[in-house]
């Protein structure tokens, strides 16, 4: 008995909020049948959403899944699933890796370009929101521009800039 599982994603990179589609295509490789195929993935909890199946010697399936990524998967986002049967030890699928961007892009600016001690310096800080989400709360935390510290920004909706 034998279990070939091959993981695949759509996506290269996505932003936070939007879904990856993820494909396992499962392939009975040995020389009986295959009963209570059962696929986990605890990255991606939906692709064990499944009932389990049976497979015939050479038959193969594909299941596809997604997940959605939270600001904790902000990175490399890796990911295996595993399939097991009646008659095989859990198999392991390859690794996929989808990279998840940062929600907020952030850019300082000042109006003048060189300064004398003691005269004061113009600041712009542009936060403008690169996720599929809308970001709350935003805490603008500056120490060395105790102006800009005291400001937080209530929301900001896909795509939205603000200075």
């Amino acid at each position: 008995p034998a279990l070939e599982v091959v993981k695949s994603a759509d996506e290269e990179a996505v932003d936070l909020g939007e879904t990856i589609h993820y494909h396992l295509a499962i392939e009975n490789t040995g020389n009986v049948d295959l009963h209570d195929v059962d696929v986990t993935d605890a990255a991606a909890p939906d692709c064990g959403d499944d009932p389990v199946f049976d497979l015939a010697v050479d038959a193969s399936t594909v299941v596809d899944c997604t997940y959605t990524p939270v600001a904790a998967d902000v990175g490399e986002y890796p990911n295996t699933a595993q399939v097991d049967s009646d008659r095989t030890g859990p198999v392991d699928s390859n690794e996929v890796v989808v990279t998840v961007g940062e929600p907020l892009a952030v850019a300082l600016s000042a109006d003048e370009e060189h300064v004398i001690a003691g005269e004061t310096i113009h600041y712009h800080l542009d936060l403008h929101n690169t996720s599929a989400l809308t970001l709350t709360g935003i805490d603008i935390a500056a120490p060395s521009v105790p102006d800009c510290a005291a400001q937080v920004v209530a929301d900001l909706a896909p795509d939205e800039e603000v200075t």
